[in-house]
């Protein structure tokens, strides 16, 4: 499996700064689940990954 940072840049998903004041709520939302996605990856064995890989991109 990729790293969480190679996947989410695939598709385009910004990273945002979770302490930027400026973010919008939506943008601060995202950016502290790409915040805690990063943090905790490596933690995931291969089959916990996919899992979650599978259930954001179903059919894929």
């Amino acid at each position: 499996m990729k790293p969480i940072n190679d996947l989410l840049a695939t598709h385009g998903v910004p990273v945002y700064d979770p302490d930027d004041a400026t973010l919008s709520s939506g943008e601060h939302a995202q950016a502290i689940i790409v915040a805690a996605l990063n943090e905790q990856w490596d933690r995931l064995d291969g089959g916990q990954q996919r899992s979650i890989v599978k259930g954001l991109a179903p059919g894929k």
